[in-house]
């Protein structure tokens, strides 16, 4: 064999493990980058739609009617604070239902519809205690129907919201392999 040939063969040898190299480079990039997409689609995302769900149930609800009730705001604009809550709560949670949802992220989240159907049952209460100004009814209402309703399913979301960090830790560890 001559010096032309061995330096070729050589030369087409490195070619062709430059090719794979490059070959694995491209696919582990493409898996990564799918990876990262879901995580900040399908976990980080809807982890802040959760955070809103339950923020949202703490401030402009529970807060609103310990407000009312204590006299730092009028029972009109807490209503008005409760309606806003309301909205932003279905919006949060309308926005989280959008993402890739299965398994036992399902069943939780499912289980934390029948409590949010509860929760907003309490919640339009609350709405029709305010507006006609009833002290001695929310005082009820804030003691025997307020926390009952809603921690559990602030439970349930916290689950949720665990959950999303489980998954996306399992897709990053799943990712570096």
């Amino acid at each position: 064999m001559t010096l032309k040939l061995k330096l070729f063969v050589c030369l087409a040898i490195l070619s062709a493990a430059l090719l794979a190299l490059a070959g694995a480079f491209y696919q582990t990039a493409r898996t990564n980058e799918a990876a990262l997409s879901t995580i900040l689609v399908d976990r980080v995302q809807p982890l802040e739609d959760l955070k809103t769900v339950a923020d949202t149930y703490a401030v402009l609800i529970v807060d609103n009617a310990h407000k009312a009730l204590n006299g730092n705001v009028g029972y009109g604009e807490a209503a008005d604070n409760v309606r806003a809550g309301a909205a932003a709560i279905d919006e949060a949670w309308q926005s989280y239902r959008a993402t890739e949802i299965e398994g036992e992220e399902e069943q939780l989240a499912q289980q934390a519809e029948a409590q949010m159907a509860a929760a907003d049952a309490a919640v339009e209460r609350l709405e029709a205690i305010l507006d006609s100004g009833n002290a001695a009814a929310l005082q009820r209402f804030v003691e025997r129907d307020l926390y009952q309703t809603i921690d559990p399913l602030s439970e349930t979301i916290t689950s949720l919201s665990a959950m999303q960090i489980d998954i996306a830790s399992s897709v990053t560890e799943g990712a570096l392999k």
